[in-house]
């Protein structure tokens, strides 16, 4: 932080700051909000140092007594050079990610991995019901798929807390920098005294054992052509191989071209498309399988970059 300037915030004088910095001038001043507290105010200048009738002074941020820090600077002060570098750290935007991640954090603590923590052991609101049989119905699934292929088990997606804080005004800001974790312990508390989030909370529950379920399924199903799409991902994931060669199975015959590697690095869901094949090898793929034809994971023979195997189908 300018020395000035700090200077200045600690002193508690109501006098006005005149402070120049090397692309501009600012002139401060203070008033009281409630103790401990001063909201800042500021006139900026490119072109000299002095006040100047025809500008307003404009909100520039709260000043903290208890820490000597600024939160909640507007943008202009945020990235004054010279002035406080750490000023972005303190926005009321990051304020307020900080609530919530101290809030889903003493939330979690509390449940602790145990549904038999909470207030409620079932569902009965018609709008959960129908939210965890949509989970089931098209996220599990998916899901599933997502765990699968990045090597992850329903473990590694357990419960979390979603509290999302309302947004800041004058009075709260104020509350919560005054006490931090006291505000936090408080918004945990009302949020857990709430029957809807408690509702909430159960159906990420619930909604863990579909996912797992599903997980289950396609984990023992060794015939899923997804165990197929994560082999192919992994070995190209560890090369810098722009584009790869293939070589195919399709409709009794083999055939090997070039394709981008970044088409095989992520999940094709069914098929992958010819987009990416290079356009004489695109060409030819189209004369021998049809414009339209992709080519499926399972068909898919072999890989390989510089002279190197980085996968082959298994027997």
């Amino acid at each position: 932080m300018n020395r000035q300037f700090e200077a200045w915030l600690r002193s508690g004088e109501t006098n006005l700051l005149s402070l120049r910095l090397e692309r501009e001038s600012y002139i401060f001043l203070r008033l009281p909000k409630r103790p401990g507290f001063d909201y800042l105010f500021a006139q900026r200048q490119y072109r000299g140092d002095g006040a100047l009738r025809a500008d307003d002074f404009e909100y520039a941020g709260i000043y903290n007594a208890a820490d000597g820090l600024v939160y909640d600077a507007d943008y202009a002060l945020i990235h004054a050079e010279g002035l406080d570098d750490t000023l972005a750290e303190r926005s009321k935007g990051n304020l307020l990610k900080r609530l919530k991640q101290d809030v889903r954090a003493l939330v979690e603590r509390r449940v602790a991995g145990d549904r038999g923590n909470l207030a409620i052991c079932e569902l009965t609101d018609a709008r959960s019901l129908e939210r965890l049989e949509q989970y089931r119905k098209y996220r599990a699934p998916s899901a599933a798929r997502e765990l699968i292929l990045g090597g992850l088990t329903p473990e590694d997606a357990g419960f979390s807390c979603h509290y999302r804080p309302d947004q800041w005004t004058e009075d709260t800001l104020l509350d919560y920098l005054a006490d931090p974790l006291g505000y936090a312990e408080r918004e945990a508390a009302r949020f857990w005294a709430n029957d809807g989030h408690q509702a909430e909370m159960l159906l990420d529950f619930l909604a863990h054992d579909a996912l797992a379920a599903e997980y289950e399924k396609l984990a023992e199903d060794a015939e899923n052509p997804v165990h197929t799409v994560r082999r192919i991902m992994e070995a190209v994931a560890f090369t810098d191989a722009k584009t790869v060669t293939v070589t195919i199975h399709k409709d009794g015959q083999d055939f090997t071209f070039k394709t981008e590697a970044s088409v095989l690095r992520r999940d094709c869901t069914n098929t992958y498309g010819t987009w990416y094949i290079v356009a004489a090898d695109r060409r030819e793929f189209e004369r021998r399988f049809g414009r339209s034809a992709e080519y499926a994971p399972g068909e898919i023979v072999r890989i390989t970059y510089a002279r190197k195997v980085l996968y082959e189908a298994e027997n």
